[in-house]
């Protein structure tokens, strides 16, 4: 009998069967490695952006000596507030740049911050009355024309302060973040500048961010201007807000008083930090200006970097004083936290 010859194609089929095989793990390999790569980079960036949090924490937290009991308030409260200004306002809505070496850091990378006061923004959830459903105090009168200034810089169509206005009185309890205003259509153009992020062209006009521009931490209503946020020093100001130096700082500083009237001292005050007359703001805005100084919200974007991967994270951080022996101490802890 004639046998049929069956191993040279069983032979072949073995080999075929390896070289998919061999194929497929080479394929998953070489996937693999900058997989591999790029989470290992990526839980690093967002060490570094956390790390950027823990940065602003730290410049927020400056204590100062308490005065004697003999001294009068008014000097307790320069004192108090002169040295966190000090430190604070070369930086405030200014991006911070910390490059990183792998000698000297442990690991090359890169954190990018920047700080800003709630207290220089449009509290929501305090400047409207949602029991009685109307505006607080002038926010009725001075709300329109703020809106006309935002939706002409944002190119936004529709009726921007009715859209709002609407939405607020068919609410019956506060926002629990300025995001919900992307429900609007008119607030649409919004959805690409919600968190503050660097220019890459230093010379074109700077975007308005929805959440440098509104917010809803904290109980004012009033906002507080040596502490405008940047979006809001570009819409009521129409002029893109700069970088103080230390020698206007410490030229403010002399001017500083913890209770200020602004429509008296704005010439002093407002005008040598924006570079602005009071009359160039929205008229009668003086009246939405709080005249006391008490921050104690503030937020901080974020940026950590490592090789070309970048985590971003957006933080509200809370500012107390306490009393310790002889010293004010301060704490800063983190209230929210946003990864973007």
């Amino acid at each position: 009998m004639k046998r049929q010859g069956f191993i040279i194609p069983l032979v072949l089929m073995l080999i075929s069967i390896i070289v998919v095989f061999a194929t497929y793990m080479y394929q998953q390999g070489s996937l693999f490695v900058p997989l591999q790569t790029t989470m290992m980079r990526r839980a690093q960036a967002r060490q570094l952006a956390l790390s950027g949090v823990e940065i602003a924490r730290a410049q927020l937290a400056v204590g100062q000596e308490v005065k004697k009991k003999d001294q009068q308030q008014k000097d307790e409260q320069q004192d108090r507030w002169v040295p966190f200004l000090k430190e604070l306002l070369p930086k405030l809505n200014i991006w911070q740049t910390f490059d990183l070496k792998k000698e000297a850091d442990g690991i090359a990378g890169q954190i990018r911050i920047t700080i800003a006061s709630e207290s220089g923004k449009i509290n929501i959830n305090e400047i409207y009355d949602f029991s009685k459903k109307t505006f607080k105090g002038e926010w009725k009168k001075l709300l329109p024309d703020i809106f006309a200034r935002i939706q002409k810089k944002q190119n936004s169509s529709g009726k921007m302060f009715e859209a709002f206005e609407k939405f607020l009185k068919e609410r019956h309890s506060k926002l629990n973040d300025a995001t919900e205003l992307l429900r609007l259509k008119q607030f649409r153009p919004f959805a690409s500048f919600v968190f503050l992020s660097p220019q890459v062209d230093k010379k074109a006009p700077r975007p308005l961010y929805l959440m440098d521009l509104f917010t809803v931490f904290g109980a004012n209503d009033k906002i507080q201007p040596l502490l405008f946020s940047a979006t809001v020093a570009k819409v009521l100001t129409n002029k893109e807000p700069k970088k103080l130096s230390n020698e206007m700082t410490q030229t403010l500083l002399k001017k500083f008083k913890p209770s200020i009237n602004w429509k008296q001292d704005w010439k002093s005050i407002g005008k040598l930090q924006y570079g602005v007359e009071l009359s160039q703001l929205p008229k009668g805005i003086e009246a939405t200006f709080d005249a006391t100084f008490d921050p104690s919200i503030f937020s901080v974007v974020s940026y950590g970097k490592v090789g070309n991967v970048e985590q971003k994270v957006y933080a509200i951080l809370e500012r107390t004083v306490r009393d310790e022996k002889k010293k004010k101490v301060v704490d800063v802890a983190v209230k929210k936290l946003y990864w973007i």
